[in-house]
Formats: structure tokens, sequence, C-alpha cells
């Protein structure tokens, strides 16, 4: 055998040899930065929206009608609802990140029967939060909780000209947890993936002498995209 083919054949191993190493660096590089993505002092930068079976769902256009065996009344109720949560938090340790969250909702209800009526309400809620993120995999199970206190806005616009309009002002106070998934997308960014336990008070504001107040609690999924930057 030549040197020459002998020196062509130890060039081909050495460039395979070089790029299964240079590959396998890259792999480690990447897969270090999507598990340190959570580091302390790091800022997580999220925006979700929740799926529920009540009047304030994340983004929705439902309509109802009413009916019975021997009749239809023929009225119509169309619904749209439109509820984001953005939330900023700092890693002040490894995984654990404080924070606030709020969230706007935007719900809008039109009566197409007898009435006519139109109902349009704007709710917000902002307060603290803690995220804490386990283990060190391309998808990360999470724990949240958080406490928030907000407000309800309500309008029922009477068409009848003899009617009157009424507004209602309510105050919300709303705390809850529950756990996710953050499944990592490159090395910034997470789908997350959350069910949650609320429990929710509200309060009418004004001409309420005697406290009257609404207690809802029930489980929610939320759905979101976070942001995790240096």
């Amino acid at each position: 055998m030549s040197v020459v083919a002998t020196n062509s054949k130890f060039r081909q191993h050495f460039s395979v040899a070089l790029f299964l190493i240079t590959a396998s660096n890259s792999m480690y590089c990447q897969k270090d930065e999507i598990y340190t993505n959570t580091q302390q002092g790091k800022w997580l930068v999220g925006l979700t929206t929740t799926i529920q079976n009540n009047s304030a769902p994340g983004v929705s256009y439902t309509t109802e009608k009413r009916k019975g065996d021997n009749f239809e009344t023929g009225r119509y109720e169309k619904t749209f609802v439109l509820s984001l949560a953005p939330k900023v938090g700092y890693f002040v340790s490894n995984n654990l990140a404080l924070g606030f969250e709020g969230s706007l909702g935007l719900i809008s209800l039109k009566d197409d029967g007898f009435d006519g009526s139109n109902d349009n309400g704007t709710v917000w809620n902002l307060g603290p939060f803690a995220r804490y993120y386990i283990g060190a995999k391309s998808f990360r199970p999470f724990v949240e909780a958080g406490i928030f206190y907000g407000r309800e806005n309500f309008e029922f616009d009477d068409p009848d000209p003899s009617g009157f309009d009424v507004i209602f002002k309510d105050y919300t106070f709303t705390y809850g947890g529950g756990a996710g998934v953050a499944f990592i997308l490159g090395n910034k960014f997470s789908f997350d993936a959350m069910l949650l336990y609320n429990r929710k008070l509200t309060k009418e504001i004004e001409g309420n002498p005697d406290n009257e107040r609404t207690i809802v609690s029930g489980i929610f999924f939320k759905l979101g995209f976070s942001l995790y930057l240096n």
C-alpha cells in the first residue's frame, strides 16, 4: 500500500471523526442551553389564554337558542369573549421564577330575541405568581401558584326607550395553582400547557348593604407560550 493511499484514508477517517465530534459538541451545547434557560438571573415572559366552562373562556364565539319538545322561542344569544393573560417573571434561583401576571377580558353578549338587549363587559386582574420548573429535559414539568385582584365592569344596554341602562361594577379576588408542562421549542421559547384550580370571589362595589358575594371555583386549562431572556 502506498504512502499516498494511506494518507488519503487517514484524512477520510480524520474528517469523519472531526465531523462526529463537532456534531456531538453542537448537540450537547444546544441541549445544555435548553436545560439552562431557567437559570438564576434570566427573565420569563409569557402569554396565555384560559379554556374554561363559564362566562370567560380564552377566545370564543358561541350562540345559544332555547327549545322545547313542543315550542321554539326564536330567541338567540350570541356571545364573543377574548381573554389574554401576559406575565413577566425573574428567576431568583435556578428553576424558580417570581413575577406578576395580568389578564384582560372583553365580553360581548347580544340577545336577538324579543328584547334585543346588549351586554358588554371588561374584566381585568393583576397579581403575583410563582413558577418552579422540575427536571432537565426538552419537556419541563412545572408547578405554579398565584393571587390576583381585579375588577369587572358590565353594561346592560336596554333597547327599549322607556327602559334604562344598568352598569354593574364588581371587584374580584382570585387565588389558585396547578401543574403543567413546558415543551421546549429551541433555546428561547416553550409551549406551555397547564391544568389549574382557581377560587374566585366577586362582590359588587356599590349598593351592597348585605355584603353579598359570589364564590366560584373550578378546574381550568391554560395554553400559552413563554420566552426566556438573559
